[in-house]
């Protein structure tokens, strides 16, 4: 009884499921490099909000700037029914999948002043999140029916030009996230669970998968991190940059709120000793730590190559451990084995007008979640992505533009075999689609 406490609260930290990178990120966090599927973006381009990636790149920019982007991203994550058993291997019924995953508007704001050879920026962005969630009757109700996670990052940044060829940067982050997720118990089989009095299932009419209970859990935390970077310029047209930003260790403070269902539940409730009774819970969550390379060669006046190699420590997410205030609860860690991940875009732009850019790139990144501990939560996989994108400069205080990109998402098998919630056979058809827009305002 203990476990279905656990595994529902343990989805507090994998709410976030077909992002904009692997994991549960969000790149989208600099609409001019949409296009260009962000290769360079660590080195810099026409507008500051490169900062979020390396927060020496303010160094380009000089006077007084506003820029704001708005991605919606569309993913599409399917499933693929194979098998479905509840625990005591009766099939269980409902609706076999669908597209599990919901659209998002992602916003990203920066600003910044220049005083000398000193920049100083702040970035509003949402970096880690996006949702899924099922009908209250689909198969794999009893693994997850809804999961969202929402982060808001506040990041001061300053930049100091040492020399018109090398900048260094650093920042401040705040961090803010939320999380809701929810899923069914499957309290018709647990009833007939080893242990319980003889004639228990048949006294309360228990049927495995037709006597559900719910689950919800909310968790909110804030906590801090930093970012660091440094762009150099060694050669004429030859632009490096290195930017970091670093792992953020969130320890979610949530509730449990159980729906007991009926009489099914009211019982096993009273025979557990209150181990159904609402209840607090914390989660420990830790956003990972980025390192990301960027160039940009100037090849002609008209034309610049772009490239970014970008890894991601994922690897910190190996356990889940939770910890509930109901004594009757104990801590349990979860197992999860995520691992380190790389990103790798390559880009062209050019410039057919002194006001107008043309971009594209192709990338490839990589998931950090194993096949064997792939969820309905989070059922992502590799990434293949193809982007496009245009930026107009009508007058020296005024940018605007737009990107778009096309992800093609592996297909993400789930085999699941859990002692409460049954068995899980299946395949994710997953895909994702993102336009942006952004613009600037220099003053």
């Amino acid at each position: 009884m203990k476990r279905w406490g656990v595994l529902v609260l343990a989805g507090i930290v994998m709410a976030g499921a077909d992002a904009g990178a692997s994991g549960f990120a969000i790149r989208e966090q600099s609409g001019s490099f949409q296009g260009l599927s962000f290769a360079g973006v660590a080195a810099g381009g026409a507008d500051l909000s490169t900062m979020y990636f390396n927060p020496a790149t303010l160094g380009l920019h000089d006077g007084i700037q506003g820029h704001v982007g708005i991605s919606y991203i569309m993913p599409k994550a399917e499933f693929q029914l194979e098998e479905a058993e509840t625990a005591v291997g009766t099939p269980i019924s409902g609706p076999e999948g669908g597209d599990i995953a919901e659209d998002a508007v992602v916003p990203a704001a920066y600003g910044m002043f220049g005083y000398r050879d000193w920049r100083f920026g702040l970035g509003v962005t949402a970096p880690f999140g996006l949702k899924t969630e099922q009908p209250i009757d689909w198969v794999g109700r009893y693994y997850a029916t809804e999961s969202e996670l929402k982060t808001i990052n506040i990041n001061p940044a300053v930049a100091y030009n040492i020399s018109p060829r090398f900048t260094v940067g650093a920042g401040f982050v705040a961090q803010y996230a939320d999380s809701t997720l929810a899923q069914a118990l499957d309290f018709g089989s647990a009833a007939f669970a080893p242990g319980l009095p003889p004639g228990f299932a048949t006294a309360v009419g228990a049927t495995p998968g037709e006597n559900d209970g719910f689950l919800k859990v909310d968790g909110t935390d804030w906590d801090f991190g930093f970012t660091l970077g440094v762009m150099a310029e060694p050669i004429d047209g030859t632009r490096l940059g290195v930017g970091y930003r670093s792992q953020i260790n969130h320890s979610l403070e949530g509730s449990a709120d159980f729906d007991l269902g009926g009489q099914v539940g009211e019982a096993l409730n009273l025979l557990s000793g209150g181990a159904l009774e609402d209840t607090g819970g914390r989660a420990a969550l830790s956003t990972p730590q980025i390192l990301s390379l960027g160039v940009r060669q100037r090849v002609t006046d008209e034309v610049d190559v772009l490239g970014t190699a970008e890894w991601t420590g994922w690897s910190t997410f190996d356990e889940l451990v939770i910890n509930f205030d109901n004594p009757d609860l104990a801590p349990e860690v979860t197992n999860e084995d995520w691992r380190d991940t790389w990103f790798f875009s390559l880009g062209v732009e050019y410039r057919p007008l002194e006001e107008l850019t043309l971009q594209t790139g192709v990338a490839y990144d990589q998931s950090p979640i194993p096949d064997a501990t792939r969820t309905p939560r989070i059922p992502g996989a590799d990434r293949t992505w193809l982007s496009f994108g245009a930026a107009w400069q009508p007058a020296t205080w005024l940018s605007v533009g737009a990107g778009y990109s096309r992800i093609w998402v592996q297909d993400g098998p789930v085999n699941l075999d859990d002692p409460d919630a049954g068995r899980l056979r299946g395949t994710f058809d997953n895909g994702i689609d993102i336009v942006t827009l952004h613009g600037t305002l220099r003053f």
